[in-house]
């Protein structure tokens, strides 16, 4: 409303108005953005979680195939595996978090090798989609200091996107 002068009842009343309307606003945006938030969260976890269950779903397809012929092979299938159901169990945890305090878990500051990360995402990728050959160049170990489990999310995030955003039998490294 335009502005009157604010010592006459239409001016207060214009003025009364005028607030209503711009925190009307101000809820609408909130509830625009709330709801963009809840977008983004749902298409994340989806693709966090699709991750370790494909890994999953290859090592169980390799298994079905008999691309597990050694016991050292089929040994470290299941071990993975394991791995990755507990990832999973721990993503669906921080979704429940998530969904209680709308917020997520502190990061895990600790001692890691990141030669392992890249070796463990490494290996889900091959037995996920043996077409599109992943390279590791590096030292053996690489000891950081980070969160062991986002910078798995991290890795394997990144070899989802090789996984579909190259041709089969392109190498990336």
């Amino acid at each position: 409303m335009p502005d009157v002068d604010p010592t006459t009842e239409l001016g207060r009343l214009g003025a009364a108005i005028n607030e209503m309307l711009t925190r009307i606003e101000e809820a609408v945006a909130r509830e625009k953005d709330g709801r963009d938030r809840l977008r983004r969260f749902v298409a994340d976890a989806s693709h966090e979680l699709r991750t370790p269950i494909t890994a999953i779903s290859g090592y169980a397809e390799l298994r079905h195939r008999g691309g597990l012929d050694t016991p050292e092979l089929e040994d470290r299938a299941w071990a993975r595996i394991e791995s990755e159901s507990a990832r999973m169990g721990r993503l669906v945890e921080d979704l429940l978090v998530l969904a209680r305090l709308g917020q997520t878990q502190p990061l895990e500051i600790g001692d890691v090798d990141l030669a392992d990360i890249v070796a463990d995402a490494v290996t889900d990728h091959r037995a996920i989609d043996s077409l599109r050959p992943v390279e590791v160049r590096g030292p053996a170990t690489a000891p950081i200091r980070g969160d062991k489990e986002r910078l798995h999310q991290v890795l394997t995030n990144r070899l989802a996107n090789v996984r579909v955003h190259t041709p089969d039998g392109r190498s990336s490294s």
